[in-house]
């Protein structure tokens, strides 16, 4: 079978309910994983964010487009990326240039362009990676094998991930710092998996931002979401789940209590 083909999108994108776009999208953040994982890339890195949460953890998971990964080791990552990406074809992904979006102390963020199968000759679309250590890890982190579906006939990689409930305590920082609808479904997601909220991961995330979960602030932060809530959903499910409903749902589990200490860097061996 022909790597990257578009008869294997339009089956996934039937299968998994995504738009063809997006379909497409998916089986290029795999072959990105994949060349992450052979350059050792990944090795220096902790895969995050809701792509961990789909390709790792919950493949029935809304689509996701990023690449987030917290950073262990300190590196020139665009050159390293660039190196590994740029005019290289990977798992019939024909990967084209690498541009930097943002570069600060605590992150960087870039784009990875690719020629698109279902668009066009010439057209070319691309993925976004972000790097951070703004987020410092608590939990260590776990060497997990990627789920991709079977038709991608894609090679099996594991790579360090983050934990579960620190990826939760996350979402939860996410809501707070800058709040967007699909942050808020992911706790609702998680929340529907039975994954646990910790109050001390929720605290030292929110820490960060000098913040604390109250019930008063998080419904300040659910007016900001509520009058974007479909529009901003359909870009990434078919169908988005009732507000005032996904809303009480999350109400209803989290740990709306006052906790105490500060948070714990992650280096070397010490973890939490």
């Amino acid at each position: 079978m022909k790597k990257f083909d578009v008869d294997v999108l339009r089956r996934t994108a039937r299968n998994t309910k995504m738009n063809l776009g997006n379909a497409e999208k998916d089986y290029v953040l795999s072959a990105a994983l994949s060349k992450m994982v052979e350059t050792k890339l990944a090795e220096k890195l902790v895969f995050k964010g809701g792509t961990c949460i789909k390709k790792i953890y919950f493949p029935e998971f809304r689509f996701s487009s990023d690449l987030d990964f917290s950073l262990i080791q300190e590196k020139d990552w665009i050159q390293e990326i660039r190196k590994a990406f740029e005019n290289k074809t990977v798992e019939g992904v024909r990967f084209t240039k690498v541009k930097r979006l943002e570069r600060t102390k605590e992150n960087v963020a870039l784009t990875i362009q690719y020629e698109s199968q279902i668009s066009e000759p010439g057209h070319v679309d691309s993925i976004r990676v972000e790097i951070t250590r703004e987020n410092p890890l608590l939990m260590k982190p776990k060497n997990q094998p990627v789920r991709n579906p079977k038709d991608y006939d894609l090679p099996e990689i594991r790579l360090p991930c983050m934990q579960l409930e620190e990826i939760f305590a996350e979402k939860i920082h996410a809501v707070y710092n800058r709040p967007k609808s699909r942050d808020l479904y992911d706790v609702d997601f998680l929340l529907a998996q039975n994954v646990k909220p910790d109050k001390r991961l929720i605290e030292k995330k929110l820490a960060l931002i000098s913040t604390k979960l109250t019930l008063e602030s998080f419904k300040e932060r659910m007016r900001i979401l509520e009058p974007h809530w479909e529009r901003d959903l359909k870009q990434v499910m078919a169908e988005a789940p009732d507000f005032e409903e996904t809303t009480q749902r999350v109400i209803e589990k989290l740990p709306f209590n006052t906790l105490r200490g500060s948070p714990k860097r992650f280096g070397g061996a010490s973890w939490n």
